[in-house]
């Protein structure tokens, strides 16, 4: 999914695409529901804010794409 975020003040836009592996339990009841992927993916990237935002810069300038991450049994992220 393409995840756009926005800071409050309007002055920052930063987007980039986010894969989540079919083989997590994402929700409670192991469904993959957009809303309940929304739920545990925003409170993750707000805690990551920075971090993103400066890797998904330097994605565009230096590589000329989007930052890609995914999330996986190596790198589960929110769904650990």
């Amino acid at each position: 999914m393409t995840l756009i975020y926005e800071r409050i003040d309007g002055l920052e836009r930063v987007g980039f695409l986010c894969t989540i592996a079919a083989d997590l339990d994402v929700g409670p009841d192991g469904s993959r529901a957009g809303e309940e992927l929304l739920a545990r993916v925003a409170p993750w990237f707000e805690r990551e804010f920075e971090h993103t935002r400066e890797a998904a810069l330097k994605s565009l300038r230096s590589d000329r794409q989007p930052l890609a991450i995914r999330f996986d049994r190596a790198n589960p992220g929110p769904f650990a």
